[in-house]
This record gives structure tokens, C-alpha cells and sequence, in this order.
């Protein structure tokens, strides 16, 4: 960089006849603004993740009338409770119900086996996520990634408002299901335009700052000086107000204006971007850039090359990786929301148990990407089975404690291993999410986070149903969760080659080894070539 009219302007290497249009992405003051906005939609898609994890928690049974029920367990008090009501039918006593937070389950009286019913509408609402990925997705590749989001979040403003009205479970489900729908949508658009909007040797550290972590924090702060289900859906709501007003003033992706040929839109968001960092832009280069990003595009589009999630499976090596991702992603979270949406069920308050997650998660966070950087020898598979040894061990460890009955002398254990384990998860989903991107060449590469994101949402929807298990056996639930994570780490261990320090893939491998599809082609090419000999 070199100064001119007291402005920095941003130089590239003469010698550099390939320069991208993502190289004239630059660290400044608009990746704080881009960073901002992050730090802010991802408090508004976390706290409708996490929403039933204060909202849908089961009260405790802890009296009937004159009935003292407090120094049963769970289960045992409404056992007793069926005893009383079955012995007395004459005399209706007023169950007493405690939590930490004011629920639909105490609202509407969801409690005992009734508590299931808000654990099935936790499933449902979260099947919103997997709908609005696609839909979001989709628009956003057609329309932009602005328009994508902007709707997305005026979305989440309107349901999450109408959620606070709602009188019955039904309702309720319905309005967080639209919300959800919104709210996967502005995580997938989200994510995308982050990426094309942060300078790309910058991207990792800002996303290990600017992440969910610190956001568990903020959230349960939020919920606790919220109180009740009603207002916490009405402050959600009002926090998505302002990254949408941020979200005006920022621009449309250049990549994505490019992309779709609006080459001078494009050049103006770039210019643009500079004069808020301070910087001059080599505009030459610039116009000379897009026009090559242009013809790229257009090369690709007339050879009527396009590719499907089948190309995930086009190899042996390719349909391996792409099972064992999925399945990872799929125990992943199974495993951490699980844990979430049966916080209640976790000695302490919720409120510091997901402050607690928050400081172990955005700690870890900031230490694993120093030990990446600093030591080569720690690469992804040493991480992932080290994340995977610690919640297996704390999994068993609680299963133990539940197996011997012994929850009450041993009740700080099980709440260090239930936030451990949601804290260390993030590790596996960060790892899964890197190897995904080192494995497959640039043209599928989207499409393998893609189909990862897809089975995260599977575990998410299945997750809630996890502690109903205990209903066979109470400790049932940790012993499943354990044997899950680690048969998913010898998977992986197994399967999945070492990525650190590995050129990206920038080619499908060839015909010789393709699995999927390929006699196909292979005689659409043999026709083709039939045809042009008779022709001749």
C-alpha cells in the first residue's frame, strides 16, 4: 500500500495476472461493519435456537395440596402425584409447580407426561430451520443476498411478535415453525455473505471472535431480566430491528452482482467499500478483473456444466466422506441440543449454566485457533477425537451417576458435564465444517456444507425427543449420547484423511474413478461420437 492524496491505496503485484475479485476485499472499517452485523443477527439466530431452551422448560412437581412432593425426583413426584389424585378422587388438590422461568409448560400446565407435548413442539419448530435453509438459499442465489436476508429478518420481527400472543400449544407451535423458517434462512444467507464480504486471510479469526459463543452470554442475560416466555419473544423480536436498519445501509455481495452480470453495480459496491475503509481502488484493475470474473462465469454457463449433491457420491472416497460428515454433524446435534433443550433437567441456574457454556465455548474458541496456528502437529482429527473424548467421558460419567442413583450427592458432577459438553461440541462442529471444505473441489464444495447443514437440522428436530428415553430407563439417555460420539469418533478417525496444510481441490477427479452416473455420460459421449462418423 502506498499513500496518494492522503488516502491509502491498496496495490497488487504487477506480476499477479490473476488477481480475483475477492482479493480487492480488504481489512478496514467496512469488515467492522460487516462484523457488527454478524455479532448482531447471530444474537437474534441463536436466541430463537435457543428460545425453548428457557421456554420450554419442564417445571418441577414440587407439591399437591397439602402433599409435599418436593424431595422426590422428577419422575417419582409425578408418579406420587397419580397416587394422590387416584386415592383422593374426592379431593381435587392444586398442583405447585417451581422453575427459574415462566414457561408455556407453567402457563398452560405442561407437566409430568404433559411435558412431552412441549418437547414434540420443540421438534416441529425446529423443522422451520431445515425449510428455510432451502427456501433462503435458493432466493438468495436467485435475488441476492441482501434481499434474502432483509426478508428473512422482517420475517423473524413479525412471527416472533405474533408468537407473544399466541394461547395454546398449537398456535404457539405454528407461529415458532414460521419463525424458524425465517430464522434458517437468515443463518444460511447469513454465513454466505460473510463469506464474500471478509477478507480471506482474516476470515478465521473473526469468525472465532464474532461467533456464537460470547452470544450464549448475552442471551441468557436477556432471558433472565425477561422472565417470562411472552417477553422474551417480544425482546427477541425488537433486537432483530437493528441489524435489519444496519442491513439497509450495508451492500448487496459483489460476487454475487458479478456473478449475475451486473458488472457496474458490482464495481460500485466495491468502490464504495473502499471510500468507507479510506482506501484508493485501482479501478483499471478492478473492471478488468470483473470482466475475466464475467467471461469465467459465462464459460461455465455454456458448457452446461452443473452439479448435484449425486457428485458427493462420485467417487468411493468422495461417498465415504460425505456418509461419515453427515453423520458427525447428524450425533453432533443430537448431543448438544439434547443437553440445551433439557437444561432444566441440570442442578443450578439455567440462567449461569448458559453464561457458563458461553465463557468454556468462546475460550475454547480463541485457544484452539492459537494452537492451529502455532502448532503444526494439531491438526483436525487431533481435535475432533479430543473434543469427542471429552463429552464421551462426561457422558458416561453422568450415566453412571444416574445408574447408581446417586444425583443428589453428586449433582455439581452432572452439571460440569452437561455444560461441558455443549461447550467442547462447538469444537466438533467447527472441525466438521473446515474438513468438509478441505475434502471436495471448489465446485462442490458448497453443496458438502450444504448437505452437513441439512443432517444438522435432522439431529436438531430429533434432539428434543432424546430425554424421553428416560421414560425406559433414566440414565438411558447419557449411555445412547456416549455410544453415539464414539462411534462417530473412531468413524472419523477411521475414515477421514488429515486436511491440515492441504492444497484445496480444484477439480472433479476423473471418469476413471466416478461410481455415480458415469455409464451415462459414457454413452452420450460413445453416441455422439457414432453420430459424427456417419456424419463424415
Amino acid at each position: 500500500m502506498v499513500k496518494e492524496d492522503s488516502k491509502l491505496v491498496v496495490t497488487f503485484s504487477p506480476s499477479s495476472t490473476d488477481v480475483k475479485l475477492g482479493d480487492f476485499v480488504k481489512l478496514g472499517k467496512y469488515t467492522v461493519l460487516v462484523g457488527f452485523l454478524c455479532e448482531m443477527m447471530i444474537l437474534c439466530q441463536l436466541g430463537n435456537q435457543l428460545f425453548m431452551m428457557f421456554s420450554g422448560a419442564t417445571p418441577k412437581l414440587i407439591a399437591c395440596g397439602n402433599y409435599d412432593l418436593s424431595h422426590f425426583d422428577d419422575k417419582e413426584a409425578c408418579h406420587q402425584l397419580s397416587l394422590i389424585k387416584a386415592n383422593n378422587a374426592s379431593e381435587d388438590c392444586l398442583p405447585q409447580l417451581d422453575t427459574q422461568f415462566d414457561t408455556v409448560n407453567m402457563e398452560w400446565n405442561y407437566y409430568c407426561e404433559g411435558g412431552k407435548s412441549v418437547k414434540h413442539s420443540t421438534s416441529v419448530q425446529m423443522i422451520g430451520v431445515m425449510i428455510g435453509s432451502i427456501v433462503f438459499g435458493q432466493f438468495s442465489d436467485s435475488f441476492g443476498r441482501k434481499k434474502a436476508m432483509i426478508i428473512a429478518l422482517l420475517g423473524c420481527i413479525i412471527s416472533m411478535m405474533a408468537t407473544s400472543f399466541t394461547n395454546n400449544l398449537f398456535t404457539f407451535t405454528f407461529a415458532r415453525l414460521i419463525v424458524n423458517i425465517f430464522n434458517g434462512g437468515s443463518i444460511a444467507v447469513m454465513l454466505v455473505y460473510c463469506v464474500e464480504n471478509l477478507p480471506k486471510k482474516d476470515r478465521l479469526w473473526i469468525n472465532n471472535v464474532v461467533s456464537w459463543a460470547p452470544n450464549y452470554i448475552l442471551y441468557a442475560i436477556v432471558a433472565y431480566f425477561s422472565a417470562d416466555w411472552r417477553t422474551l419473544a417480544r425482546v427477541s423480536s425488537l433486537l432483530t430491528i437493528p441489524p435489519l436498519l444496519l442491513l439497509i445501509f450495508m451492500s448487496e455481495s459483489a460476487q454475487f452482482l458479478a456473478q449475475k452480470g451486473k458488472l457496474d453495480e458490482a464495481q460500485a459496491v466495491i468502490e464504495r467499500m473502499y471510500k468507507i475503509n479510506g482506501h484508493k481502488c485501482d479501478t483499471v484493475l478492478l473492471k478488468q478483473t470483473l470482466n475475466r470474473e464475467k467471461e469465467s462465469f459465462e464459460a461455465k454457463q455454456s458448457a452446461g456444466k452443473t452439479y448435484t449433491f449425486f457428485h458427493l457420491f462420485y467417487t468411493w472416497k468422495f461417498a465415504t466422506f460425505t456418509i461419515v460428515l453427515a453423520f458427525g454433524y447428524f450425533v453432533t446435534s443430537i448431543v448438544n441440543y439434547g443437553i440445551v433443550y433439557n437444561m432444566e433437567k441440570v442442578s443450578g441456574s439455567i440462567y449461569i449454566n448458559a453464561i457458563l457454556i458461553g465463557v468454556i465455548r468462546y475460550a475454547l474458541n480463541l485457544v484452539m485457533a492459537f494452537l492451529d496456528y502455532k502448532f503444526t502437529r494439531i491438526g483436525r482429527k487431533l481435535i475432533h477425537m479430543g473434543a469427542w473424548i471429552e463429552i464421551v467421558l462426561a457422558c458416561f460419567a453422568t450415566f453412571l451417576v444416574h445408574a447408581t442413583q446417586t444425583e443428589k450427592q453428586f449433582s455439581g458432577l452432572i452439571r460440569i458435564c452437561s455444560v461441558s459438553i455443549v461447550a467442547v461440541s462447538a469444537q466438533l462442529y467447527i472441525t466438521n465444517g473446515i474438513v468438509s471444505g478441505e475434502l471436495f473441489p471448489t465446485c462442490i464444495r458448497n453443496l458438502s456444507y450444504s448437505h452437513c447443514q441439512f443432517w444438522t437440522r435432522v439431529g436438531v428436530v430429533i434432539s428434543p425427543q432424546l430425554f424421553l428415553l428416560n421414560e425406559l430407563w433414566g440414565p438411558l439417555p447419557y449411555i445412547a449420547m456416549g455410544c453415539l460420539g464414539l462411534l462417530d469418533a473412531i468413524i472419523f478417525q477411521t475414515a477421514i484423511p488429515e486436511t491440515k496444510g492441504c492444497q484445496l481441490l480444484e477439480s472433479m477427479p476423473t471418469e476413471d474413478e466416478c461410481i455415480v452416473g458415469c455409464r451415462r455420460r459414457k454413452n452420450a459421449a460413445q453416441k455422439a461420437e457414432l453420430e459424427k462418423l456417419n456424419s463424415v
